[in-house]
């Protein structure tokens, strides 16, 4: 295949150097991991970033990097058009691609569909990231306009890859679309990989632990987070993605006690190569998001047999689902005392990840798929 990916945050994730936007997440460490693993396969794989000061095209790990515009670049609402627009059509020809793969629902679905439109040897390949991409109301997109850009880009796919039955359903019963399921995928074993580890851990003196990992936004919740840390004094807990002044600062513009404490420990941005060590000395992860497509963090959790907790199924069959605070009290308070029972859960997330989430069977999956589809 010659395929180009299109996502603009995935930088930091590639070069390896410190996260340039706080909205690098799941949904770039999926798109660069599939993009490497590709390349590795002999397909020709390129992908498209935003221009923080890097070479205009550079090669890591096979993958050809293409940039687009700057962050900040240009006046505000004259910027979508230039330079955002004309520099990613730009990076978009650049490529040269016979698919381009972009995931999340957002402007950037139309803008990719409108450019395949025009180059019809060319085919849009959309993934979704969120549940909430396929909500009709799409409360994740808050212009109209980008709103409108999705609807006629997402139509426009050749092919449609969801995480979750779930979703699967939502999509067909808002657009009347097919899709077809595509797991989030990490390497089975960090060994080779490219995660980095911590000469010396910050959370070396605090294990065992309970993990948060995510962006500091009103929808991942993690007020809860505090709340149980409240609740549970006997243990730690550690919060990856922001700082302590960061943290009690979203508590204040939420109208809620700036208060933390003593057993919580922010740990801040954590550069996305470093953040899988925290997964593997973690003793439970805990995810307290209203919103979610499949959490990667599950993914990252569930390859060292490390349980996970939620408030939500998001199609998964292991891990511990509660339906209140109460319960997630409960739940965790018993994993973190009986490491028994956090061993036997662990293990039953290392066997469905090896079955459901290991890359290669998923790469092997999308590859079998795109050919089926584009045959």
């Amino acid at each position: 295949m010659n395929i180009c990916f299109v996502s603009l945050a995935a930088w930091s994730i590639l070069s390896k150097e410190p996260q340039k936007s706080v909205t690098v997440g799941g949904a770039e460490l999926q798109m660069v991991t599939l993009a490497k693993e590709l390349a590795r396969r002999g397909h020709r794989v390129s992908i498209i970033v935003m221009d923080y000061g890097q070479p205009d095209i550079v090669e890591i790990d096979g993958v050809q990097v293409l940039s687009s515009h700057r962050p900040n670049e240009g006046l505000p609402i004259l910027r979508f058009l230039h330079p955002r627009l004309t520099k990613i059509w730009r990076a978009l020809e650049r490529a040269n691609a016979d698919l381009y793969f972009q995931s999340g629902a957002s402007a950037m679905t139309g803008i990719v569909a409108a450019f395949t439109k025009a180059h019809p040897r060319s085919q849009l390949i959309f993934r979704g990231a969120s549940n909430a991409d396929f909500d009709p109301s799409l409360p994740l997109i808050p212009i109209g306009r980008d709103r409108a850009l999705f609807r006629w880009g997402i139509r426009q796919a050749k092919v449609i890859f969801v995480q979750t039955p779930l979703q699967k359903k939502a999509l067909y019963k808002w657009l009347s679309l097919e899709s077809m399921e595509l797991a989030n995928a990490l390497e089975a074993s960090s060994h080779g990989s490219d995660v980095q580890e911590l000469t010396t851990h910050p959370a070396d003196t605090l294990t065992p632990y309970v993990l948060w990992a995510g962006r500091l936004v009103d929808l991942k919740r993690p007020d809860r987070y505090i709340a149980l840390a409240h609740s549970l004094p006997e243990f730690n807990f550690l919060l990856a993605g922001a700082n302590v002044t960061e943290l009690v600062q979203w508590l204040k513009n939420n109208n809620q006690p700036g208060v933390l404490p003593r057993n919580l420990h922010p740990m801040g941005l954590i550069p996305m190569a470093q953040v899988d060590s925290f997964f593997k000395q973690a003793a439970v992860l805990v995810n307290t998001s209203d919103i979610e497509g499949f959490p990667n963090t599950f993914v990252q959790a569930w390859r060292y047999s490390v349980p996970t907790v939620s408030f939500f199924n998001a199609g998964q069959r292991v891990g511990r689902i509660v339906e209140d605070d109460q319960e997630m009290t409960a739940v965790v308070g018993e994993l973190m005392s009986s490491k028994t029972i956090r061993d036997a859960v662990g293990k039953q997330c290392f066997n469905y990840f090896l079955q459901h989430h290991n890359l290669d069977r998923v790469v092997d999956k999308l590859e079998s798929d795109l050919a089926e589809a584009l045959a």
